[in-house]
């Protein structure tokens, strides 16, 4: 019986000394440095042999008076003794982080966690583990100055951080995101529910849905402009871009990004596009008046004239025939030219300035024009528009009659057709018109995308502009092309 308790006491002996040995080569392989000290004279009366990796000291050393309280970095010296003699005394276990110098000179930060062994409530004995932890600290100061510069940089360019962990649902707006809403730091809240609540009614639904998209993983990034409501009841333009965090599975983590105030960029690009459409449209109304005064020359002046001369190479063409065939025939020919010629000239004055659509109306003038177009080229143009019985305002008629009258123009030059269709209709609030072919066509969506729209369609789309219409152009290679307009009547 005696022997078998023996055995056993043994056996747990060895176990016991299995488990130390496995400690002690846990502890070195991972650095840490078991110590025990004196909780009066702090002294070491244990020491591991890993210590002597840490400090570069031999472990003999350590059991020196006062080796740890002169080996400690001297800007931690009086901090680090303060705290280990106040928390060894209301302390069980406790933990500090500070520097110590090495035997080479350098300075390594120590992470000391401390087990304060206690006789009738004084201590007596102090025992740990010093780990070194130089790289976190230095890893966790490149993090701290990174932030200070990321910091200073949003300051001073005066960009809102918002930060929203999805997990948590927590919420940090910056103290410049709010103040761009003229709201001090503790007057908004750092909820979602802030962001959303001051979004701009017109465009609520809108922002939301790209907000959506982005947590749904449609959308990686996003960058929106927009508008939120400051706090005297004006909205603000800002340009909102973000970003989101996922997981190694894809699920959603983090969503982070910024506010930069635009309004002033807005009011000003509005403030230049408005200038650029007054300018453009002064430019319309001199090249119109322009027009008018060319047209007229020609029919009051130079068409007037050019009647006189029909008149006098008529009556040299009686005379003429009467005393030579051959000279009868070169004055036949001078009176078809000087025809053709006045023909010409008032073609010209008619498409310069349509003195039809003044007298006769829009749907009578593109009837007109259709007819001449036709007269003097290859081209078949079918007209379906109907009677009208209210006027039409004079600046959408004139608008209307050039737009028809350029893409007739592109229609005679680049379709190759030999037919297109004009169609009007008209209600009550608006008017339609649309130009068909079934030419060669053309990359519409090519054609915007390099800029290599011509400046016919151009001029179109800012004579629309003036009079609050829309432009659709269809058009594929080899499909032919239709311009659909429609203008409000009532502006």
């Amino acid at each position: 019986m005696f022997e078998d308790e023996h055995e056993s006491s043994r056996g747990a002996e060895a176990t016991s000394e299995a488990s130390q040995d496995a400690l002690h080569r846990l502890l070195e392989a991972t650095g840490v440095v078991p110590w025990e000290a004196n909780a009066r004279t702090w002294q070491f009366t244990h020491v591991g042999q890993q210590a002597v990796k840490l400090l570069g000291y031999p472990v003999d050393r350590w059991y020196e008076k006062d080796f740890w309280a002169d080996h400690l970095y001297a800007d931690d010296r009086a901090r680090s003794i303060q705290y280990c003699f106040e928390h060894s005394q209301i302390d069980d276990q406790y933990q500090f982080e500070y520097r110590m110098q090495c035997a080479d000179g350098r300075i390594v930060w120590i992470q000391d966690i401390v087990t304060v062994i206690r006789e009738n409530g004084f201590p007596v004995l102090l025992r740990g583990f010093l780990i070194e932890v130089t790289a976190r600290k230095e890893a966790d100061e490149a993090l701290r100055q990174s932030q200070e510069r990321f910091l200073l940089a949003v300051n001073g360019s005066s960009t809102g951080i918002w930060d929203w962990d999805i997990r948590t649902n927590q919420v940090f707006l910056s103290p410049i995101w709010k103040r761009m809403l003229g709201y001090e730091d503790f007057e908004i809240k750092d909820r979602f529910e802030e962001w959303e609540e001051h979004l701009h009614p017109d465009e609520r639904d809108r922002v939301l849905t790209i907000m959506r998209n982005h947590l749904a993983g449609s959308l990686s990034e996003y960058e929106m402009e927009h508008r939120l409501r400051h706090k005297d009841g004006s909205y603000r333009w800002v340009l909102s871009r973000g970003v989101s965090l996922r997981d190694t599975s894809g699920k959603l983590m983090r969503l982070a990004g910024s506010h930069v105030d635009i309004t002033k960029l807005k009011e000003t690009r509005e403030a230049l596009e408005a200038s650029e459409h007054a300018v453009s449209g002064r430019l319309i109304s001199a090249q119109e008046k322009e027009r008018t005064g060319i047209a007229r020359e020609l029919h009051d002046d130079i068409g007037q004239r050019m009647a006189l001369l029909a008149i006098q190479v008529e009556r040299l063409s009686k005379l003429v025939s009467r005393r030579s065939k051959e000279s009868g025939r070169l004055v036949a020919g001078l009176r078809k030219q000087t025809k053709e010629i006045a023909s010409d000239i008032q073609h010209i004055s008619h498409e310069l300035h349509p003195a039809r659509l003044e007298h006769l109306g829009l749907i009578a003038a593109v009837k007109a024009l259709c007819r001449d177009l036709s007269a003097h080229s290859h081209i078949r143009i079918d007209v379906t528009a109907p009677s009208v019985s209210g006027p039409i305002p004079q600046n959408v008629g004139l608008c209307l009659y050039r737009v028809v009258q350029e893409a007739l123009r592109n229609v005679l030059k680049h379709s190759g057709t030999e037919e297109a269709k004009v169609n009007i209709s008209v209600n009550e609030d608006v008017i339609d018109v649309s130009i068909c072919d079934s030419g060669v066509g053309f990359d519409h969506e090519s054609a915007v995308a390099e800029g290599g729209l011509g400046l016919g369609l151009v001029s179109m789309r800012e004579r629309l502009r003036l009079v609050s219409g829309e432009l659709t152009i269809e058009s594929r290679a080899s499909q032919g092309t239709s311009i659909r307009v429609r203008v409000p009547l009532h502006g």
